[in-house]
């Protein structure tokens, strides 16, 4: 978990569900999850966001 962020004890999780998700967006980079979760994050974007 990235420095400064408030751990829930007993899940390791952020207090903030926004930075929770984006932190495990950002550990996706790299890995074959990477492509799946990309489009995941997209697919909660309106259709006339630009990608």
């Amino acid at each position: 978990m990235a420095e400064g962020t408030q751990d829930d004890g007993e899940f390791g999780r952020s207090a903030d569900p926004a930075e929770d998700a984006a932190e495990h967006l950002a550990a996706a980079i790299g890995t074959p999850a990477w492509t799946e979760a990309r489009e995941g994050v997209l697919g909660l974007l309106p259709d006339d966001e630009p990608r």
